[in-house]
């Protein structure tokens, strides 16, 4: 799970800007240069499961956490098996803690200003 929050991290704090202006102009040795040193995303079930769990969280003053009543969910609708879902549930956390604190410092940041 560490570089699956790492580059959840990079991604957040603007690989996705990287990764669009990249795929944009794929001649731009600059962009390109700087997608070869990022960290690498290699695991698209939990990445793509992290995203469409995301939906799922509670919006009210803030983000909330993705409730692990929809990973367990999650695990079941994709028939893991307890060890595998139990794998899942702990790497969802893990991205979610890491996104949470990218959303606290960004709110702390803004009420600074």
């Amino acid at each position: 799970s560490k570089k699956l929050t790492e580059f959840l991290s990079w991604y957040l704090k603007g690989g996705e800007r990287l990764i669009i202006d990249a795929a944009a102009q794929p001649n731009n040795t600059f962009f390109q240069n700087q997608l070869a040193m990022a960290p690498k995303q290699e695991h698209d079930l939990y990445w793509d499961a992290f995203w469409e769990l995301h939906t799922e969280r509670n919006f009210g003053m803030g983000f909330g956490p993705i409730p692990v009543s929809m990973m367990w969910a999650y695990t079941k609708s994709y028939e893991m098996c307890p060890i595998e879902s139990r794998a899942f549930v702990y790497i969802m956390r893990a991205l979610d803690n890491t996104f949470l604190s990218h959303q606290n410092a960004s709110k702390s940041k803004s009420a600074k200003k």
